[in-house]
């Protein structure tokens, strides 16, 4: 229920801030994990309580939001949430820039030159679709997920490529 996930966030939240402040570091940023995230990209409900929860802690976040989302959409209107459209290096993309499902064949890039040069395509703002079209894609952050078997190599091989 909409209450549920209202108190659910809270207490994410309150223990995330509580560890951020055992550690002394103050958080920048928060994002949304899974089907969590999804949904609040996707469906207003789950949007707007995210927004109400976040607003009731009166500092600014920086809050990673899919492109295109309804997420997004809302966020154009509240001042104290940043969003920060992401992008994702390992997995692929369908038409309307969603990402394929991941029970969906080649939906997870394990190739870690593959998604290198998937990285390279992001930063310059556009992504290949799983049906081989190039779409613009702009986005200001990217993100390598840890379950995939290859997240290691793919990190190194950014940080290593664009050092130089």
């Amino acid at each position: 229920s909409q209450a549920e996930l209202r108190d659910t966030l809270r207490r994410q939240l309150d223990q995330f801030i509580e560890v951020c402040s055992q550690m002394g570091v103050v958080p920048l940023h928060v994002k949304g994990h899974g089907a969590l995230y999804h949904a609040c990209n996707q469906r207003t409900l789950e949007a707007d309580v995210l927004i109400e929860v976040l607003m009731m802690y009166g500092c600014e976040f920086k809050l990673l939001v899919a492109p295109n989302s309804i997420l997004l959409d809302k966020l154009a209107s509240v001042s104290t949430i940043h969003p920060r459209v992401e992008s994702f290096v390992d997995r692929r993309y369908t038409s309307d820039l969603h990402l394929v499902p991941r029970d969906q064949p080649r939906a997870v890039i394990e190739d870690t030159n593959e998604a290198y040069q998937q990285y390279l395509s992001l930063n310059k703002g556009s992504v290949e679709t799983i049906t081989g079209k190039m779409q613009t894609l702009n986005s200001d952050t990217t993100c390598v997920h840890g379950d995939n078997p290859s997240s290691l190599e793919i990190v190194k091989k950014i940080h290593v490529c664009t050092e130089i």
